[in-house]
């Protein structure tokens, strides 16, 4: 079988996999050059502003304002146009108060169903991983059952 991280024969700037989840994002961050931080930067600011305007529930639109004038978007927006230095260290320690609360040491381990052999049909690496948990689950599951009957 073809794998394309081990079978490739050319460097890809857009992976296989990102490409399929959004085609023109990936080829615009592609393109975009030495630009990507501020390209990147726009998107967000404009994603927000339309999740703001197209809210239909108040939660919906103080969650999107919330994102919008928040603290990371504002240090990004300022350390790309050379007004805040050292903004890449301050943005790293904005992140990591961000996301404090994912330590991979919380992280719980992901059940997959035969559900998601569909969904991840194009990753043969990803196929293969999930068929080895499936199959680990089912032999906790017939050990469980056998020390039950004891």
């Amino acid at each position: 079988k073809y794998d394309p991280y081990r079978d490739a024969l050319v460097f890809s700037q857009v992976s296989l996999d990102r490409a399929q989840r959004n085609l023109t994002k990936e080829l615009l961050y592609t393109g975009s050059g030495p630009y990507r931080p501020y390209f990147v930067m726009g998107l967000e600011i404009g994603e927000a502003t339309l999740s703001y305007m197209n809210a239909d529930t108040e939660e919906k639109r103080n969650k999107a304002l919330e994102k919008l004038v928040n603290l990371r978007i504002a240090a990004q927006v300022a350390g790309n146009l050379g007004l805040l230095p050292f903004y890449k260290d301050i943005l790293t320690g904005i992140k990591k108060k961000q996301y404090r609360n994912y330590s991979n040491k919380e992280k719980k381990a992901v059940e997959f169903t035969k559900q998601d052999l569909k969904t991840f049909k194009n990753n043969p690496a990803m196929i293969k991983y999930i068929k080895k948990q499936l199959k680990q689950k089912e032999e906790r599951e017939k050990l469980l059952k056998k020390r039950l009957k004891r």
